[in-house]
């Protein structure tokens, strides 16, 4: 419907939903990125995330304009692995250490 206010172009769709939604999706997310890596080990957060992506995927196919389906993964991707790499590598008990440690050696 919003595409449709802009005359052949997507800049009402973008600036007016598009823009907003990734903004909101990227503090939602950032939310619970804090909460997931406090409560799961690396193997269970990284799970939790490729599940955040497939059920955000979905409802993006479902609800969104196909052009919005890559921006929120890439939202999703920045948040919930790009911010935190470091700490998912030198979680304790993770075992990502003694991993790389053994493939240096």
């Amino acid at each position: 419907m919003l595409e449709s206010l802009g005359q052949g172009s997507r800049s009402v769709y973008e600036e007016d939903f598009e823009r907003p939604f990734l903004a909101d999706t990227a503090r939602f997310y950032k939310a619970r990125r804090q909460n997931y890596l406090q409560a799961m080990d690396s193997f269970a957060y990284v799970a939790k995330v490729k599940q955040c992506i497939d059920e955000e995927s979905e409802r993006a196919r479902q609800c969104l304009n196909e052009f919005t389906m890559a921006p929120v993964t890439r939202v999703l991707e920045g948040e919930l692995i790009g911010e935190c790499m470091e700490a998912i590598l030198e979680k304790e008990g993770s075992g990502v250490g003694h991993m790389l440690k053994n493939l240096m050696t």
